[in-house]
């Protein structure tokens, strides 16, 4: 049995942006608001973002198992990860430490990117079931999701940019604002978390068994290396080795405004080769780059 409400696309586009929103701090802001700010060491912070990575590989197949089996309870606990969400956001840069700051940072951040993987999780499997009932399928709700994250995640690359502008503490209205935008996305999607109350549960021998799907995990994992290295370290190096600290925002701008030019490339060749091949091709393309760069720079 199966409800089947009337999606609202806009929505899915304005919590898709809040997500995207939530996910550019981990990696880029917060590492150097705590450095600069608090005086924690670099090798402090890459432990914790190492903690985190080891976490996620533990705790997101446990994330989607709990969620395939929450059914009518799902708008609820989305919710509430949405609090933690936010909560921890505020913590981070909007409260300072009341503790020792590495051990505040360690866990405001554990928080923010343990609802931020709950959430991510049911969000893209809530557009799987909404795509069901749509006559663009998929691909709709996707044009439509990842639009809103495009738009979120070059807002929150400039905000702070911007906001230095008009306060001194650009990070504390931040906070406020992710704030704001996250109970109103919220809001906004209550009604659209709504699905099969039963699901066939998730069987990944069986995944692991397929050689491509195999293949393909195993080029992710590749690739979520050096992107994971470079976002990390991306205003240490526009800060320290550029001495560009101002153009932070605007190069940021920049990188998530290739990835938005380049996409109707990559859905063209995705339509003329197939998906899986142009997956492959992109991650490993990637892979190859970030390496010749890598290589180039200390030549």
């Amino acid at each position: 049995m199966s409800t089947a409400p009337r999606h609202s696309l806009p929505s899915f586009a304005l919590f898709g942006g809040f997500l995207a929103a939530a996910g550019l701090p981990i990696y880029i802001f917060a590492p150097t608001f705590y450095a600069e700010n608090y005086g924690v060491g670099l090798t402090a912070i890459a432990a914790v973002l190492f903690w985190l990575r080891l976490l996620d590989a533990v705790q997101d197949p446990l994330f989607g198992w709990i969620s395939e089996g929450l059914g009518r309870e799902r708008g609820f606990w989305i919710g509430f990860a949405g609090f933690i969400l936010v909560g921890a956001m505020i913590l981070l840069f909007a409260i300072p430490p009341r503790t020792a700051p590495l051990l505040w940072f360690a866990l405001s951040i554990t928080g923010l990117f343990s609802a931020f993987s709950f959430l991510t999780i049911n969000f893209y499997a809530q557009g799987i079931t909404a795509a069901a009932s749509l006559p663009g399928g998929h691909m709709q709700v996707a044009a439509w999701r990842e639009t809103g994250a495009l738009i979120g995640v070059c807002l929150a690359a400039v905000a702070p940019g911007l906001l230095v502008l008009w306060t001194q503490a650009p990070m504390l209205s931040f906070a406020l604002g992710f704030a704001a935008i996250g109970f109103l996305s919220l809001w906004v999607m209550r009604r659209q978390w709504v699905g099969p109350t039963q699901r066939v549960p998730s069987n990944f021998k069986l995944i692991w068994q397929d050689l491509p799907a195999r293949r393909l995990l195993v080029l992710a994992f590749v690739n979520a290396l050096p992107v994971a290295v470079s976002s990390s370290l991306f205003l240490f190096f526009v800060t320290h080795r550029l001495q560009a600290t101002a153009w932070a925002g605007a190069l940021l701008l920049v990188f998530f405004l290739s990835a938005a030019a380049s996409a109707p490339i990559w859905a063209a060749l995705a339509r003329r080769y197939g998906t899986r091949r142009a997956l492959l091709g992109s991650m490993s393309l990637a892979i190859v780059i970030f390496a010749v760069v890598g290589f180039l720079r200390h030549w």
